[in-house]
């Protein structure tokens, strides 16, 4: 490696990697380091099977049903389950840089939600809403009637300035909205995980809903996916990253974050020194300079089709367990993955879930939802940090970035990444779907 860079990057999660490809079309000079043999960090798709008990410390015990199935287009396993908007603003940044040229995506065939005891389906069409047994047949009109007005305000910029002075909760009373109708808006509409959001800023709550509904406006759910898995977003950004010059290193050892006098200026590996005036790292390579804010619950499992008897009826899709209806304060979410997006062999699928942490006993959080399976192959429930930089990294020069949240799409990490860019470049990131090769 060369000894003067612009910017270096330490670790190659969708973040990292995003702004990486963002920063060699800018012009600068990037190296980009990973301590690990695979792109993706917390994020990556582990493929072989094989790959994937070793990372997880089962190398033995891989069943023989499994064992014929190792080809690295039969699986490709997720360490993080996420689903991304279909007119959200991660596809406008793919659109916008180019990268849907390296990646094909599928839609997610439904959504659903636990609703007193029942799984519904939630409407992704005004007829699917109006047949729905979400919603009673007097609440129906009024529930359409509000989705009209989430729709107007956010194409038409209407009550802008009386949303950003109230909260949600006042605009739901307003309205005369049911508490089961609100339960279901923010959790399976807004895609709020508790119900704190309720007390924040209707613009922003609003504005949630309405990436929601137009997301579901040409497909049977909101939610599109890579075939081979999510691993394939960084390996996008890191490809195009190399197209305009930027240098990847993998299995390269991160001993120090150098610094002289409160800034950065490189780190070292194996007594060699790469030097930047600008770090970008995630958690995991700057452990003293973040903050724990919660734990996070994530569980796999590789199970035969058969064996998943409430998730038969598509191929893809995902469940949302409110947490109104389990006596937690967190929701919970399940994600199937089945054989059409590459993700896993003929006859089998792969169960995904992903909750934050309330119970000393973690596998307690994830009960409600291990019920809607009958049997499975292989399980592995673990636990990983959720961590925030201790600060802005303005003065130091060493930016890094939230850990990826538990919330079910990417909105979240879209704007720790608009934050960051601006934090490096003084300039706000245009989304705007302008051309590629720009």
């Amino acid at each position: 490696m060369d000894e003067q860079y612009d910017i270096i990057f330490l670790g190659t999660g969708l973040k990292e990697c995003i702004l990486s490809a963002l920063m060699s079309k800018k012009g600068k000079k990037v190296l980009h380091i990973d301590s690990n043999d695979f792109y993706g960090g917390e994020g990556a798709s582990l493929s072989p099977l094989s790959k994937y008990y070793q990372h997880i410390g089962k190398i033995k015990d891989i069943d023989e049903p499994i064992k014929d199935c190792e080809s690295v287009k039969d699986w490709n396993i997720d360490l993080m389950p996420k689903l991304i908007m279909a007119r959200g603003r991660l596809i406008n940044l793919l659109i916008k840089t180019g990268v849907t040229r390296y990646i094909e995506f599928a839609n997610i065939e439904a959504s659903y939600v636990l609703q007193n005891t029942k799984i519904r389906k939630v409407p992704a069409t005004e007829t699917e809403a109006l047949t729905s047994g979400l919603v009673g047949l007097f609440d129906k009109k009024k529930l359409k009637d509000f989705v009209g007005y989430v729709i107007d305000c956010s194409e038409n910029n209407k009550d802008e300035k009386m949303l950003k002075s109230k909260t949600m909760e006042d605009i739901y009373r307003s309205w005369g909205l049911k508490d089961h109708i609100i339960n279901f808006l923010e959790h399976a509409v807004a895609l709020h995980h508790d119900d704190a959001f309720i007390k924040n800023n209707a613009y922003e709550s609003i504005a949630d809903m309405y990436t929601y509904l137009s997301s579901s406006k040409d497909y049977k759910s909101p939610y599109v996916y890579p075939f081979y898995g999510l691993g394939e977003l960084p390996q996008g950004f890191a490809r195009l990253s190399a197209v305009y010059g930027g240098t990847y290193m993998l299995r390269t050892k991160v001993d120090s974050i150098d610094m002289e006098d409160g800034k950065v200026v490189g780190f070292s590996s194996e007594g060699k020194q790469a030097r930047a005036p600008i770090i970008m790292a995630s958690p995991s390579y700057a452990r003293e300079h973040v903050i724990l804010r919660h734990k996070i619950v994530r569980a796999i499992y590789l199970l035969k089709e058969s064996d998943a008897p409430d998730f038969k009826k598509v191929n893809s899709c995902q469940h949302i367990i409110t947490a109104k209806y389990c006596n937690r304060n967190h929701d919970i979410y399940v994600l199937k993955l089945g054989e059409s997006l590459k993700v896993c062999a003929k006859g089998y699928c792969i169960i995904l879930i992903n909750t934050i942490q309330e119970n000393a006993e973690y596998t307690l959080d994830i009960k409600p939802a291990k019920t809607l399976l009958s049997g499975f192959i292989s399980e592995h429930v673990w636990v990983t940090d959720y961590f925030e930089p201790v600060d802005s990294g303005k003065d130091s020069g060493l930016i890094i970035s939230k850990s990826m949240d538990a919330a079910t799409h990417f909105c979240n990490d879209i704007k720790d990444i608009e934050n960051i860019y601006t934090r490096m470049t003084g300039e706000v990131l245009d989304l705007s779907t302008a051309d590629a090769d720009k």
